[in-house]
């Protein structure tokens, strides 16, 4: 269904990225396998859907960073490296929030947490219309 929907409907989908991020990557996890790849290929027609030119080569591994927790460290430091310059709005945010609150937990190593932060700084920079 949310395939469909991003496909006929890009701009409404984004806009809803707030709400869809946390419920569809919930479902990531469950235990039936069959609900879990249908919840992986939603979450990646709908993280299609972000129009930010800062993000969009890193999507999959956005994606990838909920499933794998190994992921994060090395992703937040690529992430870190990036000068965001276009826009942030809120998919762009919902978007990186699984990915910055792991960051930030406090299982993370301090090296990760303080690139987690440089990366908040830097699109809290870039936000228009909080």
């Amino acid at each position: 269904v949310f395939q469909k929907f991003a496909a006929k409907a890009p701009l409404e989908t984004s806009r809803q990225l707030t709400f869809l991020v946390p419920a569809v990557s919930s479902l990531m996890w469950h235990d039936k396998q069959q609900r879990s790849k249908a919840a992986i290929s939603a979450m990646s027609a709908v993280s299609a859907t972000v129009d930010n030119r800062n993000l969009e080569s890193h999507i999959e591994e956005l994606i990838s960073s909920i499933l794998n927790m190994d992921l994060v460290d090395s992703l937040v430091q690529k992430l870190a490296g990036i000068v965001f310059v276009q826009e942030i709005k809120s998919e762009a945010l919902a978007i990186m929030v699984p990915l910055l609150s792991r960051a930030l937990s406090a299982n993370s190593a301090t090296a990760t947490k303080r690139q987690a932060a440089r990366i908040v700084d830097n699109m809290s920079k870039l936000v228009e219309d909080p």
